[in-house]
């Protein structure tokens, strides 16, 4: 595990329980050096396990520090998640970053199609009302934009609300 510099915590790469786990471990261990400094989460992801992203984002809100979320080039699926759930005024990415919605896809699950199903459902619910909460806008617009799986310049992403500064 590389230690974080300067308080800054990479997520580089696609997200699964390992990354996750490093990802969370390093900002505690940064909250248990300084509970009052900010952390800086650097963000350059694809996406990936909705699960392990989840526990990331419950972690942000966990922290007593203020977790401000930076994308250095890409944030699609649950990275944009992660990256809209930073503390708001906090909020940036670069010029040229990519960004895209997209729609929660099942996995391999336990149990029967119809518990899947409610399963991923419950989940699309989730992401789409912490997506509504981090940008201000309704479930069933955001619903709509990960349905269509839409695509965002930073300056389409600032004028949506999910950040709050591009930068140069």
């Amino acid at each position: 595990m590389k230690p974080p510099v300067n308080r800054t915590v990479e997520l580089h790469g696609q997200i699964d329980d390992e990354m996750a786990n490093v990802v969370i471990a390093q900002m505690l261990f940064l909250q248990m050096q300084d509970s009052r400094a900010p952390i800086t989460l650097d963000i350059d992801s694809q996406g990936g396990s909705v699960t392990a992203s989840l526990a990331i984002v419950d972690t942000m809100d966990f922290l007593t520090p203020t977790v401000a979320t930076r994308c250095r080039s890409m944030a699609a699926g649950t990275a944009l998640l992660i990256l809209a759930s930073g503390r708001k005024g906090h909020r940036s990415a670069l010029a040229d970053s990519d960004f895209q919605m997209v729609r929660t896809v099942g996995g391999a699950t336990t149990g029967s199609q119809p518990e899947a199903r409610i399963f991923f459902e419950r989940l699309q619910r989730r992401l789409a009302s912490l997506f509504a909460c981090a940008s201000g806008r309704s479930e069933q617009e955001i619903t709509s934009l990960m349905n269509d799986e839409t695509v965002f310049t930073a300056d389409g992403l600032l004028a949506f609300g999910m950040i709050d500064r591009v930068e140069s």
